[in-house]
């Protein structure tokens, strides 16, 4: 068998030990021959024809019987990486296809099933032993002349740790004449991960409170580390009072100083690995003495809500005495503050242990507060007001005492910010008609009207259509609107004089199709003794119409002569009209699969036949009803022959040139036809009935 093969190309080789790991690539685009260690059993070549891109490598198998020759087997190995696993998984990745043998030019036909199969495997110990990675046969191959990718992965027990590694490929004939193309083969070997995130701060605790402020720090490593990187800060992620340090395992203990009083440091420590550096979550402790916000000139500033804090504040001080800006007073206890944002603000307190706070709310300055509000109800305290934007807040949590000093305790405090008019939720259309549609939202406040924005789809809020829903229903009715468009939707909640919620949307639906309308106002023009023009109004959106006519008092329902107009362009023209006779027209619409009533009828009658006319045109059908075989026959030539179903759709197109015709209909579905027989010059037309 004649196997030519034309020029080869080969592009990129790589093989890149990369920390220890096996990088195997080759893509055959970098030259005409193997690079990189790259070599074969003299089967395969390299080819940029049908290639899967740029250059491919390929084996042509094939087996002839009578002369006993052929190639039933090919092999393709990668090189051989000594000495460098790295003990973790590998992932192999190649394309490849099988197609068809083709002497000159690209194959173009996939080889079916039967052909043989193309193995992959491994070797560890240089090619005393293969093991297999994946075997493509009749039962994984999908037929195609496209290239399919595989992905395979060496589990990291079959590759130790220091192993040696080299891949093959062997292409196995069975039946036919084919070639195997691979290429962009990859088998890399997966990073070992990096260190875990176990480290624990042996001292100061995790979250400890009131402890010592000697500074020394001392921690153990984590999991497959070998050194750690300690940073520190007096805010989360800071490293204002130590920055990243290196330290390798073994050292374990660090001394910052000493440290501040009342003050709560964040502790981060990194492991770290010949990968790189794990990043882990913060430690954090606070030391004793005050809190930082013992005083109300030192508050703790809350930037944004939700707003969460446990804070013990059991060394608080009751600084220069009780607070009685709100008539029951309390002990001047630990500080926040924050600016107002326009919205409903909820502060909740909720006490740990065994001591009675208080909570209270103030505005004006640390040396003349302005009572807001107060709580003090038991272990929980909660005020929730409509703050005022761009005021400045003061909360003070403290002993529930106004004339006795009692100490402080742990707390939680939260803060969060909600709208004073809360948006509604869960918009959804339902009803949708071709004009009109049904909106429905959730109110998640007290709102009993809202206001509704609409228009087409992307269009800008404040440009659509807007109206009022004031019947405390969270629903409307949308009318008026165009069929088969798309519409986006907008809803807000109306909570009362210069309030109202952010609205909600946009939420995006679309119109149905209008139904089919019937045309109206059938007119017609142009009548001569054999034809006329027809027109008529549309009366909705349809594009293609159904034209019946036929002699005056015909049933349109089972009779006539129907014509079908889809040209998206109304009217038309009929011809093969008799002189002298008056003729009804109905019109209908067609409207993708529906159709409109019918419309009509409107009458007109063709011109009298002038004694100057010709000769006039005798044509026969039969027979009729016809079975199968329709006969023809006619005083002049017929030209040519149309049959047309009721729907207006053609069946048939013949040319004739002769006085008879013989027209076998047997493989037409029984019912009613109409000819269009074009007979020197004029157009007839014709019922026929196929039973």
């Amino acid at each position: 068998m004649k196997h030519l093969y034309l020029t080869f190309f080969l592009f990129f080789g790589l093989l890149t030990p990369l920390f220890g790991q096996i990088n195997v690539s080759q893509n055959f685009d970098s030259s005409s021959n193997y690079t990189n260690g790259w070599y074969d059993d003299g089967s395969f070549i390299i080819s940029s024809t049908g290639a899967c891109s740029g250059n491919s490598v390929r084996d042509n198998l094939w087996y002839d019987t009578p002369s006993s020759t052929g190639s039933v087997q090919g092999k393709l190995y990668s090189p051989m990486v000594l000495g460098i696993s790295s003990g973790t998984p590998m992932q192999v990745n190649f394309d490849y296809k099988i197609v068809n043998y083709r002497a000159n030019g690209a194959p173009n036909t996939a080889t079916p099933p039967g052909w043989g199969n193309l193995k992959v495997e491994f070797t560890t110990d240089q090619g005393q032993t293969w093991n297999p990675v994946i075997t493509i046969d009749d039962t994984n191959h999908v037929t195609s002349v496209s290239c399919t990718t595989i992905n395979q992965t060496i589990p990291a027990n079959e590759l130790p740790h220091g192993a040696d590694f080299q891949l093959r490929f062997t292409s196995n004939w069975l039946s036919g004449d084919f070639f195997v193309y691979l290429d962009n083969i990859s088998a890399v070997q997966n990073y070992n991960s990096l260190p875990a995130c176990d480290v624990n701060l042996i001292s100061p605790a995790n979250g400890s409170v009131n402890a010592s402020n000697n500074g020394i720090l001392v921690w153990d490593n984590a999991t497959g580390s070998h050194s750690n990187e300690l940073s520190v800060g007096t805010a989360p992620g800071a490293s204002d009072v130590l920055v990243p340090t290196l330290l390798p395992n073994g050292v374990n203990t660090y001394n910052l100083g000493t440290l501040a009083q009342s003050t709560t440091y964040y502790v981060r420590i990194n492991p770290i690995n010949e990968i790189g550096t794990q990043i882990c979550n913060e430690f954090q402790f606070t030391t004793d003495g005050p809190p930082l916000n013992d005083p109300c000139s030192g508050a703790f500033v809350v930037n944004s809500f939700p707003y969460n804090i446990i804070q013990d504040a059991s060394q608080a001080t009751n600084n220069n005495g009780f607070i009685s800006a709100c008539a029951s007073g309390m002990n001047d206890g630990v500080w926040y503050t924050f600016v107002g944002d326009g919205n409903q603000i909820t502060i909740d307190v909720e006490e740990s242990g065994n001591w009675a706070g208080a909570l209270g709310l103030y505005t004006g300055n640390c040396t003349n507060l302005n009572c807001i509000d107060f709580s003090d109800v038991g272990s929980t305290e909660q005020i929730v007001f409509n703050s005022l934007a761009g005021i400045t807040y003061y909360i003070n949590i403290g002993g529930n005492s106004g004339t006795n000093d009692i100490p402080e305790g742990v707390f939680d405090l939260s803060i969060t910010s909600e709208p004073s008019c809360p948006a509604p939720s869960n918009i959804s259309i339902s009803a949708i008609t071709d004009n009109a549609s049904q909106i429905n939202w959730v109110e998640n406040g007290s709102a009993t009207s809202w206001e509704i924005q609409y228009g087409l789809a992307g269009f800008t809020l404040g440009s659509g259509s807007l109206f009022t829903d004031n019947d405390a229903t969270p629903n409307e009715v949308i009318t008026g609107l165009t069929a088969n468009t798309s519409y986006d939707i907008y809803v807000r909640a109306l909570c009362g004089t210069n309030d109202e919620s952010v609205w909600m949307g946009p939420v995006n639906f679309q119109t149905t199709n209008s139904p089919c309308s019937a045309p109206s106002n059938i007119i017609i023009t142009n009548v001569t003794k054999n034809s006329a023009a027809i027109d008529w109004q549309e009366n909705g959106s349809a594009t293609a119409w159904q034209v019946v006519y036929g002699v005056q008092g015909f049933d349109p329902t089972q009779d006539g002569i129907s014509i079908f107009d889809n040209d998206g362009v109304k009217g038309l023209s009929v011809q093969g009209l008799q002189p002298n006779t008056t003729y009804d027209v109905y019109v209908f619409a067609v409207c993708n699969n529906d159709l409109s009533d019918l419309f009509g009828p409107t009458s007109f009658t063709t011109q009298v036949l002038s004694a100057k006319d010709e000769t006039p045109v005798n044509l026969e059908i039969y027979p009729n009803p016809v079975k199968d075989i329709v006969f023809m026959k006619s005083t002049y030539t017929i030209d040519k022959v149309k049959l047309y179903n009721l729907r207006g759709q053609l069946i048939l197109d013949r040319p004739v040139q002769a006085l008879k015709a013989k027209i076998n209909l047997g493989h037409l579905n029984t019912g009613v036809y109409m000819f269009q027989i074009e007979i020197n010059g004029t157009t007839q037309i014709k019922k026929l009935v196929i039973q």
